[in-house]
């Protein structure tokens, strides 16, 4: 499925997140305003690896807010 949605309802920071396998595109959108942040080039198991995170706020803090353009 190259096209996904996950919502974060636990999380403190992070409303939800949308990726494209084919294109590598990960969007996502903060608690308290809506913002979205869109990162290029994110490897699938990254996805994986923040939906799967305790806590995807920390996993975005310190696995992509700055490795990904």
């Amino acid at each position: 499925m190259p096209f996904v949605r996950q919502s974060f309802p636990g999380s403190s920071a992070l409303a939800g997140a949308e990726y494209n396998s084919d294109s590598r595109v990960l969007t996502i959108t903060f608690k308290g305003g809506g913002q979205s942040y869109t990162y290029l080039d994110v490897p699938p198991d990254t996805w994986e690896q923040l939906v799967s995170a305790d806590s995807p706020g920390t996993f975005w803090r310190n696995s992509i807010k700055d490795q990904f353009g």
